[in-house]
């Protein structure tokens, strides 16, 4: 008898599940997978360098990398969805770039934004110093020791 956590087997078994469910995409929808197997390469990269729980900066340029991948792959379908498109379309200079940019921007996104926050945070934080800072002053001011 186990007393580990609610889901913890799903989670030991989710990467095979996601692998038998990649390989069958693979298999049944072979010229999709092809081309976003070079659309996405960014996205496994990013997917292999990130170390912190929940991949947050993979998680990202994954999202930016679909919202770009999803031209090329509804002109292939809309062509025939065949070897001879999905090869055209991957080896289009313009729609690999456009793809790759797109998973460029979420990884900048990703980096950019929580510096960015910060410095709001911390100039929001100043403001209400100096604020509180007058207002004592004021209280200051009008009780006199």
């Amino acid at each position: 008898m186990t007393t580990g956590l609610p889901g913890k087997g799903l989670q030991r078994h989710l990467p095979m599940l996601q692998g038998v469910i990649l390989g069958a995409l693979a298999i049944l929808a072979t010229p999709s997978a092809v081309l976003a197997v070079v659309l996405l390469l960014p996205t496994a990269m990013a997917m292999a360098a990130d170390r912190l729980p929940g991949r947050p900066v993979g998680r990202t340029v994954l999202l930016f990398g679909l919202a770009g991948a999803c031209m090329p792959l509804s002109l292939l379908w809309r062509s025939g969805h065949g070897f001879d498109a999905a090869l055209a379309l991957a080896t289009d200079l313009r729609t690999v770039s456009i793809g790759w940019a797109a998973q460029a921007a979420g990884w900048l996104v990703a980096q950019l934004l929580p510096i960015v926050i910060g410095l709001y945070l911390e100039a929001e934080a100043r403001a209400e110093i100096a604020l509180l800072d007058r207002r004592r002053a004021a209280t200051a001011a009008e009780w006199p020791d």
